[in-house]
């Protein structure tokens, strides 16, 4: 059976079922959650730039994202629609 929701080993590609933007996450794992969470993707790239803190100490956040448009990169499946409670953070 094919899950369409994002977690630990599902069929799109994820290792592991945890925060979806973990800074321990791997590389696949966070460019799946770019794809997967764009709107989430550009917080954590705005409190990267803020902080003028990377999100991880390998990537940035910024770079996560651009990597996860390119056409070689994991497919993302669902993509997660935020709710309008997500603009209040």
């Amino acid at each position: 059976m094919l899950r369409l929701a994002p977690g630990g080993k599902d069929r799109r590609g994820s290792s592991r079922c945890s925060c979806s933007a973990c800074t321990l996450a791997n590389h696949r794992d966070l460019l799946l959650m770019a794809g997967r969470r764009p709107r989430l993707a550009e917080l954590c790239a705005l409190v990267e730039r803020v902080r003028q803190v990377p999100f991880n100490p390998n990537i940035t956040m910024a770079e996560l994202i651009a990597l996860s448009r390119r056409r070689d990169a994991p497919d993302p499946g669902v993509v997660v629609e935020e709710n309008a409670d997500f603009e209040r953070m």
